[in-house]
């Protein structure tokens, strides 16, 4: 039921993209959508991996320090919005795992009460880890799309050869 769910989720937010509140939708109009959907998760997944390696880069080992990284989004000068609706997510989950992590050597601790310091240096794999983490969901997303347009044009088709339209539209 969970996959289902997570399923309905993803095409009732592709769906709200379609533009208008007509009660009819062309086929094209999902392959426009499909496409423009497309290119944003390709932008985005670009702009994780040069994100990765510039912190791979700048910090030139295989840990990196979250104090540091303010300073290096300044410093790259980096658009608030891509901080905001790319950066920030992979940061914060990256920034979860890391204190799970480090609640496994502190099991006395609660990992609500438990916060990263200027001491804590976390590995660059950890960064890669959810990376492709993101990575993988947006395909998944991407996957159930096509299903369902392809649904949608095979549900088409069996309808036309049916003769259930009165016209094209």
């Amino acid at each position: 039921m969970q996959k289902v769910r997570k399923t309905n989720k993803i095409v009732n937010d592709f769906l709200s993209h379609l533009e208008g509140s007509t009660h009819h939708v062309e086929l094209e109009d999902f392959d426009r959508l499909m496409v423009s959907e497309a290119d944003k998760v390709q932008a985005r997944m670009s702009k994780l991996d040069d994100f990765a390696a510039t912190i791979r880069q700048e910090f030139a080992s295989d840990y990196f320090s979250f104090m540091d990284i303010p300073d290096l989004i300044i410093k790259k000068n980096y658009p608030r919005k891509d901080y905001e609706e790319c950066y920030l997510k992979v940061l914060n989950k990256v920034k979860l795992r890391y204190l799970a992590e480090k609640k496994r050597e502190l099991p006395h601790r609660e990992l609500a009460s438990m916060v990263i310091t200027d001491d804590d240096l976390v590995p660059l794999d950890m960064l890669d880890w959810v990376n492709k983490e993101v990575k993988d969901k947006m395909k998944d997303k991407d996957t159930v799309i096509a299903h369902f347009i392809e649904g949608c044009k095979k549900e088409v088709a069996r309808l036309k050869a049916k003769g259930a339209f009165e016209s094209e539209k």
